[in-house]
């Protein structure tokens, strides 16, 4: 089983000598594409694994110039391995269109308890608060917000987005997300009085349902390119 790099890696030689390229010739062609700056002693460091290949105007470049969609750079025939989402914990596995889709913004797969023990307390925690179940909790935000990921949306209402600094302190990041999270149960209270908590757990459930159908259809597009 591939990782990511490796699996870029892979394909990226083969496609290579597919193409009858030295490594040099691929070096210039990558090049041209201004994306890139591998030098051919580069191109032979990616090859042999003793440089990575994530970074995303690189692996652009690749798509670029071997003309393939970025499932193709990620193709593996027993799927992807990532990293455990704990620490200690098991190695995840997923197929390379579901990478791939992510990476154009797209719908992907998901697992409810395959979260990390963090958010799933604070998931719980916010369900009980509001007097419902995790479950009703995770369709209601999908009506709701148009997303099943509490943690993710409590910390952007917060203005609190991982790939930023802040120079916050413990207590005022906290100030900070108790106050998204308030908003957030009033926005939820607010639409279970307005249509009642079961039609709108089961308009989330069904609005997720056909969400994920049309996940699935582009899935099985890109994996039949």
């Amino acid at each position: 089983m591939f990782t990511p790099d490796e699996a870029i890696r892979a394909n990226m030689r083969a496609l290579r000598e597919a193409r009858g390229w030295s490594q040099a010739q691929l070096s210039i062609r990558l090049r041209a594409t201004r994306l890139c700056t591998w030098s051919p002693s580069v191109v032979a460091l990616v090859e042999g694994g003793r440089q990575r290949t994530d970074r995303l105007s690189d692996v652009a470049a690749l798509c670029a110039v071997f003309e393939v969609p970025l499932v193709a750079l990620l193709a593996a025939p027993d799927g992807l391995a990532l990293p455990p989402l704990d620490r200690g914990g098991e190695a995840r596995v997923v197929q390379p269109s579901t990478l791939a889709l992510a990476m154009e913004g797209k719908a992907v797969p998901f697992d409810l308890d395959s979260v990390p023990d963090s958010t799933r307390f604070d998931e719980e925690r916010v369900a009980r608060l509001a007097g419902i179940t995790r479950e009703q909790l995770f369709y209601l935000l999908y009506d709701v917000f148009g997303t099943f990921d509490f943690t993710a949306l409590r910390d952007k209402r917060a203005g609190l987005v991982a790939s930023h600094k802040h120079d916050d302190t413990e207590a005022t990041t906290r100030a900070r997300r108790g106050h998204a999270t308030r908003s957030i149960l009033a926005a939820l209270q607010q639409r279970i009085d307005r249509d009642g908590l079961d039609v709108a757990v089961q308009r989330g459930k069904t609005n997720l349902s056909q969400w994920l159908d049309s996940m699935k259809a582009q899935e099985k597009e890109m994996d039949q390119q």
